[in-house]
């Protein structure tokens, strides 16, 4: 017989979220590694040379070896972590100042005061930049500015459109007129109207009421409150470190007090509240809670002070989105898993992993959160309740006891999945646009002409060949063609394996190949080129 459908393990739920530094330091260096691999043919292509990923590899492995059982779960005594932490951390740090310094080089010699912005994914975007605001006044932007948690003095730009893995030199003169805008939102008493969304806030400023004006339609469940803190003992029957409990649902409470909420940023751009909670007698949360001109998306940029033991603390988002099932991304698609808990098979199903985003949909609607390093995530019927941090006390005790810094998101679309920018979002909630001093030059490498199907990654041959790759998934679960538009001259193309062996010729015709992908695809491209177009 066969079985389709997730291989569930009823075990080891705690895992995805034991540890926050780890989870953390694992999906930033994923994401360095992967924009120092697309900053490597970028050089190549810029100055005609051939990549080269060899001064990578230590790092990579470096990496892998972290990824090992049982560090990334989080499992291991305290002397693990603390190398593991501290590896992880030179993962990030190599990697990015890799990526940068290459970056910097292709910068062009006739206007080192220019500013760009580097776009490391595959999709064009125009989402709101952040800089620091002493360089944001160095390049005469008056942009609007607000002091982050961590006390750095940021400046936000309004989003600079730039293609797929393309770059976009800034114009302050246009940067300055867009700041120069009236403010689009209104605020009075508990209520706050952004182009989006008209808000109402409860007494601990949790979001008691958000109607979409796009759709005319509320999004809260019977004034449930979106982003309301729960907080629970946590004490496993054995395996603590390892697992969670099924009766962590029934010990959920809103044990949050606001202590203090502020305005710090009102402007054309964006909206910003910060709010501060005491979660226990010894942990204690601050929050930004940001609201966008442009783009639907609310964040929600958090510092823990977490000091408890044996707690586990959710963020719930009850909406009004009635679906029996939630779409979670895994790497390259996503994965479909009951709301309802009908069978023993559902009611395993109460702590799930997800990697960037969660959806619910009906016919004609969809809400999702979003995250930057949390893969733990339980759905309840209508609602979707993010796992922020756990407090196990074996084999490590104390184990997530300090100050963490994350941030997750919601946002809201019309029309089918299909259609959503969900996964999008994801990408851009991860991988945020990289500044560069100078004009570099603005090319983008590859763009695909299909809403679903994802160009992931841009890297150099493991032979050290000199041909690039790239890898492509379809994303939705809806198989068609795609066109890859090419922006290298390209002179030959080959279908490869994962491990980019050729597999097949394919024809590039006026820049462009065309393919045929299945649900969920993976496919890998190597390409042989000799010089960027002008």
């Amino acid at each position: 017989s066969v079985y389709r459908g997730e291989l569930y393990l009823e075990l080891h739920r705690g895992t995805l979220t034991n540890q926050h530094v780890t989870k953390r330091n694992n999906r930033k260096a994923e994401n360095s590694l992967h924009n120092a691999e697309f900053a490597l043919v970028r050089h190549a292509v810029c100055t005609n040379t051939a990549s080269d990923p060899a001064v990578l590899r230590p790092i990579i492995n470096l990496l892998l070896v972290n990824q090992f059982h049982d560090i990334l779960p989080g499992t291991c005594i305290h002397a693990v972590h603390e190398r593991s932490h501290k590896e992880t951390a030179t993962v990030i740090e190599q990697a990015t100042a890799n990526a940068m310094n290459l970056f910097a080089s292709d910068a062009c010699n006739t206007d080192k005061n220019g500013l760009t912005v580097i776009n490391p994914i595959g999709f064009a975007r125009k989402d709101a930049i952040y800089l620091d605001e002493s360089v944001a006044k160095a390049h005469g932007i008056l942009a609007q500015s607000f002091k982050a948690i961590d006390g750095k003095l940021v400046s936000v730009l309004p989003g600079v459109a730039v293609d797929s893995y393309a770059a976009a030199v800034i114009d302050p003169i246009a940067i300055n007129a867009a700041c120069s805008k009236e403010s689009p939102f209104t605020a009075s008493g508990n209520t706050l109207d952004t182009p989006f969304y008209t808000v109402q806030f409860n007494d601990k400023m949790y979001l008691s009421s958000l109607f979409d004006k796009r759709t005319k339609r509320e999004l809260c469940e019977n004034g449930q409150a979106l982003n309301t803190f729960l907080l629970a003992e946590d004490v496993p029957l054995a395996w603590d470190n390892w697992d969670i409990d099924a009766d962590i649902e029934y010990k959920l409470r809103d044990t949050a007090t606001l202590l203090e909420s502020q305005v710090v940023s009102c402007g054309p751009i964006e909206y910003r509240i910060r709010n501060r909670y005491q979660l226990t007698a010894r942990s204690s949360l601050t929050q930004d809670i940001v609201f966008y001109a442009d783009d639907p998306m609310i964040r929600f940029d958090t510092r823990m002070d977490w000091q408890d033991d044996h707690r586990l603390l959710k963020t719930a988002f009850p909406t009004s989105i009635l679906s029996d099932f939630a779409r979670q991304e895994i790497q390259f698609g996503h994965v479909k898993r009951p709301t309802t808990r009908n069978t023993s098979i559902e009611k395993a199903k109460f702590e799930v992993c997800n990697h960037r985003y969660s959806a619910l949909c009906d016919a004609s609607h969809g809400v999702a959160v979003l995250n930057d390093c949390k893969y733990g995530i339980s759905m309840n019927q209508n609602a979707l309740e993010l796992t922020l941090l756990r407090a196990a006390a074996a084999p490590e005790m104390r184990a997530d006891n300090q100050v963490h810094h994350f941030t997750y998101a919601f946002t809201a679309w019309e029309g089918d999945f299909a259609g959503c920018d969900v996964v999008k979002q994801g990408y851009e909630l991860n991988e945020k646009p990289r500044l560069v001093m100078g004009c570099v030059p603005t090319f983008s490498i590859a763009s695909v002409k299909n809403g679903t199907v994802v160009l992931d990654t841009i890297k150099p041959a493991l032979d050290r060949s000199g041909d690039l790759i790239l890898r492509l998934y379809e994303s939705k679960k809806a198989a068609g063609k795609a066109q890859i538009l090419l922006n290298v001259d390209a002179k030959k193309a080959w279908l490869c394996d994962m491990l980019e062996n050729k597999e097949q010729e394919i024809v590039i015709k006026d820049g462009m190949l065309e393919l045929e992908f299945g649900a969920f695809q993976i496919q890998t491209i190597r390409l042989s080129i000799e010089e960027a177009m002008a």
